[in-house]
């Protein structure tokens, strides 16, 4: 469940990280503009599909080894 809840978190922070900076950029033009807006989606999805994967190995396998519980 706590991981379930921590991977909405992360996709949560980085859709306001996303687009805070998005309104902070300067573009000239409409196609300045979607090049930055899809570089960012891009590097919020992948942002997020680490922190996933991170978080599941870290309270899947870790955890539960160093508390020395049953995989």
């Amino acid at each position: 469940n706590s991981f379930y809840y921590t991977s909405s978190t992360s996709c949560n922070l980085c859709n306001a990280i996303y687009g805070e900076q998005l309104n902070n950029s300067t573009c000239a033009t409409i196609e300045e503009y979607n090049a930055k807006k899809d570089r960012l989606k891009r590097f919020c999805t992948i942002a997020r599909t680490q922190w996933g994967i991170f978080m599941l190995i870290l309270m899947e396998y870790i955890f539960s080894f160093l508390s020395k519980e049953a995989i």
